[in-house]
C-alpha cells in the first residue's frame, strides 16, 4: 500500500458550475470513492482538485458595487451582447440564487472571463504535473483527468491550449513536452459542445483525445440519460474510426457510457454520476493498483438502475423523453437559448428535493417557452 504521496497514482478533478472549493470536491470525491473501495482511497492515491471560482467571485464583488459596469465589460461569442440584458433584468448581485451562484458560471465563462479562467486552471494544472513528473517511477504510476460539467468545457479548451501553445506565458504551454499522458480522461456530463468558445471537441482537429503519443491514453465520456444538461448538443462520435484514425482499435481507447439510474433529483450532479457502477468501477480499475474489479458488475449495473428514490420516477422519465422527441435539442445555438434552457430546468433540479412533479414542470415550462 502507498504510504508517500510522490508514490500513489493521482486523480485530478476539474468541478462544474456552482460555487465549490478544492476542498468541498476533494471531501466529495474522496467519501465515494472510500465508500465503493471499501477502505481509504487518499491510501492508495492522491487526489488533486482544480478550482477556478475565484474569477467569477472576483467579477461578483465588482458586480455589488457596479453592477451596470460590471455587465457591460463583459464581450464574448456570437450572441452574447444579448445576454447582458438577462443578466441585467434577473441579476441582484445581493441575493443568494441558483442563478447567481451556479449559471453565472456558465454565463460568464461564455464571455472574455473564459480566458482568465483558462489561464487559472492551466497555473494549477502545471504545477499539479510538475509535482507528479519530480515524484516516483513514471513507468509504473497512474495519473487520471476527471471533469464534470462546466469543467469539462473548461478542461478541453484549457487542454487544447496547453497542448498546441495557446497561452502567451510559455510556462503554461508545456503539456505536449511532458514524458506522460494522462492514463485517462474521465467526461462527465460533458458540456463541451453545448458551451464550446471556439473548436469543435468532437472534430478531428482537438488535441484531447486519445491518440498515440497524445495527451491521454483513454477517454470515457459519460452522459446520463435524463440529465437534461449533458443531452443539450451531446456529445457525440459518430464515426470513431474518422475522429481516431491514428489507432488500429478505437474502440479500446474511446468509452462512451450512458447511465439510467435515478437516486436524487439533481441527477447532474457529480454526486450522482460518480456514485453509478459503471463510473466508479471503471475509474477505481483505471487509478487504484489493488481494485479487484467486481466479478458480478453487470449485477451491479441492473440492481442500480432499478434502485429508484420515488414512484414518480417513471413519470418523470416518459416526459423526459416526449420533450426530448418533440424538440431537437441539437438546435440550441445561442447563448440566450442555452440560459432559459439551463435556468429554468436547473433551478427546479435543486428546488424540487423528492418531488418529481416539480422538475416535470420544469422540462414542460421550457419547452413551452422556447
Amino acid at each position: 500500500m502507498p504510504t508517500d504521496a510522490n508514490s500513489k497514482n493521482m486523480l485530478i478533478v476539474v468541478h462544474g458550475m456552482g460555487e465549490h472549493t478544492q476542498q468541498s470536491i476533494t471531501t466529495e470525491v474522496k467519501e465515494i470513492l472510500t465508500a465503493k473501495y471499501g477502505n481509504n482511497i487518499e491510501d492508495e492515491i492522491d487526489i488533486r482538485v482544480i478550482a477556478y471560482n475565484k474569477v467569477f467571485n472576483d467579477w461578483r464583488v465588482r458586480a455589488k458595487n457596479d453592477i451596470d459596469g460590471a455587465i457591460n465589460a463583459l464581450e464574448g461569442r456570437v450572441h452574447f451582447t444579448r445576454v447582458k440584458d438577462t443578466l441585467k433584468n434577473e441579476l441582484d448581485p445581493s441575493a443568494d440564487n441558483f442563478f447567481l451562484t451556479h449559471w453565472l458560471d456558465v454565463v460568464l465563462y461564455m464571455s472574455t472571463l473564459g480566458v482568465r479562467v483558462q489561464l487559472e486552471v492551466a497555473r494549477q494544472l502545471t504545477q499539479i504535473l510538475q509535482e507528479f513528473n519530480n515524484g516516483g517511477n513514471l513507468n509504473t504510476r497512474k495519473i487520471v483527468l476527471m471533469a464534470h460539467s462546466l469543467g469539462t468545457t473548461v478542461a478541453h479548451d484549457t487542454l487544447h491550449k496547453m497542448w498546441h501553445g495557446g497561452f502567451e506565458d510559455d510556462r503554461y504551454n508545456n503539456l505536449s513536452r511532458l514524458p506522460f499522458a494522462f492514463t485517462a480522461f474521465y467526461q462527465l456530463a460533458n458540456t463541451s459542445r453545448l458551451l464550446k468558445t471556439g473548436l469543435d471537441p468532437t472534430s478531428r482537429h482537438t488535441a484531447v483525445r486519445p491518440a498515440p503519443s497524445g495527451m491521454m491514453e483513454r477517454m470515457y465520456n459519460v452522459y446520463h440519460k435524463f440529465d437534461p444538461v449533458a443531452r443539450a448538443k451531446q456529445f457525440k462520435i459518430n464515426d470513431l474510426n474518422r475522429w481516431l484514425p491514428e489507432q488500429d482499435w478505437p474502440d479500446e481507447v474511446y468509452f462512451p457510457i450512458e447511465l439510467e439510474g435515478v437516486h436524487q433529483v439533481n441527477v447532474h450532479s457529480l454526486t450522482h454520476y460518480l456514485s453509478d457502477p459503471q463510473v466508479y468501477c471503471n475509474l477505481l480499475n483505471e487509478i487504484v493498483d489493488s481494485y479487484n474489479f467486481p466479478a458480478d458488475f453487470g449485477q451491479l449495473v441492473e440492481q442500480h438502475k432499478e434502485d429508484m428514490v420515488d414512484a414518480k420516477l417513471d413519470e418523470f422519465k416518459a416526459e423526459f423523453e416526449a420533450r426530448v422527441e418533440a424538440k431537437n435539442l441539437e438546435l440550441i445555438e445561442s447563448l440566450d437559448q442555452i440560459t432559459r434552457y439551463w435556468k429554468l430546468i436547473s433551478e427546479e433540479q435543486t428546488r424540487a428535493e423528492a418531488r418529481w412533479e416539480k422538475l416535470t414542470a420544469a422540462f414542460k415550462a421550457y419547452f413551452e417557452q422556447a
